[in-house]
This record gives C-alpha cells, sequence and structure tokens, in this order.
C-alpha cells in the first residue's frame, strides 16, 4: 500500500504540529514564575500608604490631616475595644476546636497535638506582648495635638 505524497506530506505537519504544540505547552508549564505572597501591612505600614494616598490625592490642608489622623486614632481606639469585648467569646470557640481535633486523634497524635498546641499559644502569647509593647511605644511617639478654640477644633468640624 502506496501513500501518496500529499498523504506523506499530510502526516508529517500532523507530527510536526503535534510536537510544536506539545513544546509551547511544556514551555509554558517550565517558566511558569512562582509567586510570592507579601505579607499583610502591619497597622502602622497601612496607615503610612493611607495617609500618603490620601495627601497625594486629596491634596488635604494641614488641619484636614490632623483631623483624619484624630479620626483614624479613634477608630483603632474603637476597634480594639470591640476586638477586647469579643475575645472571650473567639477564645471559647477556638478552645472548642481544640478539643474536638484532641478527641478524634489517637493517643500518640494527642501527645503530638498537645505540643504543637502549646507552642502555638506561647507564639500567640509572644506576638500579643510584642503588639502591646509596639502599641506603648507608638502612644509615646504620638506628637502632641495643638489645642484650638471650639469654633476651629476638629472635633466641633466633625459634628
Amino acid at each position: 500500500m502506496s501513500l501518496s505524497r500529499w498523504a506523506v506530506g499530510g502526516y508529517l505537519a500532523l507530527v510536526f504540529g503535534s510536537g510544536a504544540m506539545v513544546g509551547a505547552l511544556s514551555h509554558r508549564m517550565y517558566m511558569v514564575s512562582t509567586v510570592i505572597a507579601k505579607p499583610a501591612a502591619s497597622p502602622d505600614e497601612w496607615r503610612q500608604r493611607y495617609m500618603t494616598e490620601m495627601k497625594a490625592r486629596l491634596k488635604l490642608r494641614d488641619e484636614q490631616i490632623l483631623r483624619l489622623n484624630i479620626l483614624l486614632d479613634e477608630t483603632r481606639s474603637r476597634v480594639r475595644e470591640v476586638h477586647e469585648r469579643h475575645r472571650p467569646e473567639i477564645d471559647e470557640i477556638k478552645h472548642e476546636q481544640t478539643m474536638k481535633v484532641s478527641s478524634m486523634l489517637d493517643p500518640g497524635q494527642k501527645v503530638e497535638f498537645d505540643k504543637l498546641t502549646k507552642e502555638r499559644e506561647e507564639r500567640a502569647e509572644h506576638d500579643r506582648q510584642l503588639q502591646q509593647q509596639q502599641q506603648e511605644q507608638q502612644e509615646k511617639e504620638k506628637p502632641a495635638v495643638p489645642p484650638q478654640g471650639p469654633a476651629g477644633s476638629p472635633e466641633h468640624d466633625l459634628l
């Protein structure tokens, strides 16, 4: 059975085309770059970026910058209060989860799980203490708000 020149050429083109497609897909998969997630910005970094953007885009005046800083401080304080109010409830939910996980483990797994849980609690406590120290340091470094008359005070203007 003899193939015509057209059939042979067609088969060669088909083999060449499928090779090119496999090569292109392989190259694409091989050359995919790894994505590295940036850590979340700290509250201070977020605030600095926010203030920079607000100043630049809105062309805020000095008294507006002062008022915005006061608003951000008040908001931060209120959010902390809410978080602290709900901390016991959150801790209870976490404790329930830990107990449920522990109840499904084998005795050998429970020993390792207890060590892992203790390590996490120690890290969390260390992080809380570090965050508390940073907050105290920020409070010390915060510039004093200059006193203003009642009509020009930022609180009066917000009413």
